[in-house]
């Protein structure tokens, strides 16, 4: 329908390997993630920011809207968040801490980093770059 939008079936995680979705017991939105082997039955493909950035021929990224149900704890972790962070204009962010301890921790170590204008709007996190303001 829309040319320049382009489906990737993998799940977002800090590298390219196989996770799995479970059901923790939370009701409907209590679905974690863990990583797991390639031969397991439940396994997906997993894909980073850095390579979503590479393969789509973009420089930055305006808009990351993260709801990834704790798992923003290992793409926030990742050793080379700042390849693809310092490309961000404005990350939308809901954090899940009670899911999983440690979201926003690597959440906002990563981003302590930059300059952002913060604001609530329900259970996200909005960040926008401080310098895309003035």
């Amino acid at each position: 329908m829309y040319e320049n939008i382009h489906g990737i079936q993998s799940a977002l995680w800090d590298k390219e390997t196989f996770i799995k979705v479970e059901d923790v017991g939370l009701d409907n939105w209590g679905y974690m993630t863990f990583e797991t082997t390639a031969d397991d039955p439940a396994a997906m493909k997993t894909i980073t920011i850095s390579k979503i950035l590479q393969d789509s021929g973009f420089d930055e990224i305006d808009l990351l809207k993260v709801d990834i149900e704790g798992a923003e704890k290992e793409v926030f972790g990742a050793a080379n968040v700042d390849d693809w962070l310092s490309k961000v204009k404005v990350i939308m962010i809901e954090l899940h801490d009670r899911m999983k301890r440690g979201c926003s921790y690597e959440f906002f170590k990563a981003i302590s980093k930059y300059h952002w204008f913060f604001a609530f709007r329900g259970e996200n996190l909005i960040f926008i770059r401080e310098n895309i303001l003035q």
